[in-house]
């Protein structure tokens, strides 16, 4: 009986074998991937308390402090990125004080957003939102919610206070309802338009680039008890506030204020401005800015 035939001659692999071989061995890699993922998935998602650290860690990460999470109601990671968390609190790194608090919050979106960074949603509410200075609130917000009113007409609203000052903001959203999973989504229009109402100032705005890619605030309305129909400035914030740099105001009544505005909890908005300075000085891009702005 021959059990081995050495003078055969050696068989070369088919090009359908060698596709074949291939195609086993990248199934198997695909599976291997699949029960990680899976496997991973058991981590990054729950309300234990490793995904409540992990949840705090990110947050901090993204925010630039200490955070902790007094707890976990709800936290899923896919298909659907789900986040129902109590009693935030963000730290100082250096000192510990407490800088923001938030008694509740709740988001939900599609788990895509974790790797495309869109800013497609289906849900967000904040509820009691403080920002402390010095121990000392000095922005709270009340609720931060969607407000629906339609296919056409839906808001990203919260009001509260500010430096003792009542206010109140509104951005449109962009509504769909998805044909696949009959959801409804939500996204921020382009350049974040906003109408503020705080004090002596209402005025409906958007953050543009200009050709250079600078952010530019642009806004109409009433500034500071000044009627104005074109007002510019390279938005910086500062905690709990805002500089207006490179500021340009153009009044009703035809003269304009150039400088710089701040906005602060303690003194409310400050115009740090002068009538010297020329529009065509602070350089700045008129492509995507509004007629009544120009020259």
């Amino acid at each position: 009986m021959v059990l081995f035939n050495d003078m055969e001659e050696y068989k070369k692999p088919t090009l359908f074998g060698r596709i074949m071989k291939w195609a086993f061995r990248l199934l198997i890699v695909l599976i291997c991937l699949v029960l990680f993922f899976v496997g991973s998935l058991n981590l990054l998602q729950g309300t234990g308390e490793p995904q409540r650290n992990g949840l705090a860690s990110a947050l901090g990460e993204l925010i630039g402090m200490n955070a902790e999470i007094g707890s976990l109601e709800s936290f899923e990671l896919f298909p659907q990125l789900i986040i129902d968390a109590r009693n935030i609190r963000f730290e100082d790194k250096e000192t510990s004080k407490p800088q923001i608090l938030l008694s509740d919050f709740h988001f939900s979106g599609p788990g895509s957003i974790v790797f495309t960074k869109s800013n497609i949603f289906n849900e967000v509410m904040l509820d009691n939102l403080r920002f402390l200075n010095n121990g000392v609130t000095s922005l709270s917000v009340d609720r931060a919610e969607v407000k629906e009113e339609g296919d056409e007409h839906n808001y990203f609203h919260f009001s509260g206070n500010y430096g003792g000052e009542p206010f109140d903001v509104m951005m449109p959203l962009e509504s769909w309802i998805s044909k696949r999973n009959d959801k409804r989504y939500f996204k921020f229009q382009d350049g974040f338009p906003f109408v503020l109402k705080m004090a002596d100032t209402d005025i409906q705005g958007a953050i543009v680039a200009d050709s250079n890619n600078k952010m530019v605030l642009f806004a109409k309305g009433v500034f500071a008890a000044e009627r104005t129909p074109c007002l510019l400035a390279k938005p910086e914030t500062v905690w709990v506030g805002l500089n207006l740099n490179d500021f340009y105001m153009k009044t009703e009544n035809g003269h304009t204020v150039t400088g710089q505005a701040q906005i602060r909890p303690e003194a409310g908005i400050v115009l740090l401005g002068d009538e010297t300075t020329n529009i065509s000085a602070l350089n700045y891009n008129f492509e995507q800015i509004d007629e009544a702005c120009k020259p």
